[in-house]
């Protein structure tokens, strides 16, 4: 698998941190990425799996837009905070901003407001579908704007992993119909979306710095989010008790700052392709989760669709070659 040619220039300019060094491993096939790039992906997908028990919890006293505005803007500030307390930021080009602003609505903001106004005007099962195709269209968007090369075993392990994925919501309870058409088709604006989004931060993060990308990308998607989320959030605020606070705290530490962080590290050392396959093993962590959390017990299907995704995962990141 081949990458862009544009990111061997690598600055190592102060600009540049631990997640820039030109000694990236994302130049090199996905399987031989880093174990602990496998290890941090994992745990992004645990902790992004963990949304749907939180955020359902948490929903049950503020609106989706509020708790939009609460993990972008909470991350933000954290992001932000964080930064500054490394030193100041570096000089910014105009051009470079540009390119930042464009992630911020296609991964931040655009990404989680497009997928609650579909939520809200499909089923689940629709939008877990629809979601799944996140990693294909990532290798696609890749694979169009020369970043990548599909190879056999990648696609091989693309496509088990997705079969796994469809298993698990049930593919035959998927219909496109009228009534839902508009909230399907902006899951799938959603998730093409977010997969140009992991495509394109690539080049930046290893220019740049996830330290400075990472802060710049949520700050500007926090401007973006807040005239959709200020109103509904303000609203219940001040009738929120303790437990509900504790809840938005953790959404922010865990399934966004953290997932978000974690990522953009990825990201500087494997392919997009490597870091979206993994988005398959969020449905079998969600299920494990709920399981355990919600007393959700998971179907006898949830088992057979986890060893698929997990064999598509080894697949698709293994260090063999297709001959």
């Amino acid at each position: 698998m081949t990458d862009d040619a544009s990111t061997d220039d690598v600055s190592t300019g102060a600009a540049s941190t631990d997640a820039a060094q030109p000694a990236i491993a994302a130049h090199a096939p996905s399987g031989s990425a880093q174990p602990a790039v496998h290890l941090v992906l994992a745990l992004v997908q645990v902790a992004f799996a963990s949304l749907a028990v939180a955020g359902k919890l948490a929903m049950r006293e503020v609106p989706s837009q509020g708790l939009a505005l609460v993990r972008i803007g909470g991350a933000a500030l954290a992001f932000l905070v964080w930064r500054r307390l490394r030193g100041p930021f570096p000089r910014i080009a105009l051009r470079d901003l540009a390119l930042l602003t464009l992630c911020a609505v296609l991964g931040i903001a655009g990404n989680q407001l497009l997928f609650l106004a579909g939520l809200a005007r499909t089923t689940a099962t629709n939008a877990s579908v629809l979601s799944a195709a996140i990693p294909v269209l990532t290798v696609a968007a890749a694979v169009v704007l020369g970043r990548e090369k599909l190879v056999p075993r990648l696609a091989a392990g693309l496509a088990l992993a997705c079969a796994g994925m469809l298993w698990l919501v049930g593919a035959d309870g998927f219909r496109l119909e009228g009534g839902t058409l508009v909230g399907d088709l902006l899951i799938v604006v959603n998730a093409s979306a977010y997969a140009t989004y992991l495509v394109i931060v690539r080049e930046p993060i290893a220019r740049l710095g996830a330290d400075v990308v990472v802060p710049v990308v949520f700050g500007i998607g926090a401007v973006l989010t807040l005239p959709f989320g200020m109103a509904p959030l303000a609203s219940v605020a001040p009738g929120l008790g303790l437990s509900a606070w504790l809840l938005l705290l953790y959404v922010v530490l865990v399934p966004t700052i953290f997932t978000y962080g974690a990522n953009a590290w990825a990201l500087a050392r494997a392919p997009s392709s490597l870091v979206a396959v993994y988005i398959y093993a969020q449905p079998v962590c969600a299920s494990l989760l709920a399981f355990f959390f919600l007393d959700e017990r998971p179907a006898p299907r949830a088992y057979v669709a986890a060893a698929l995704v997990f064999a598509g995962i080894a697949l698709a990141t293994s260090t063999r070659r297709a001959r």
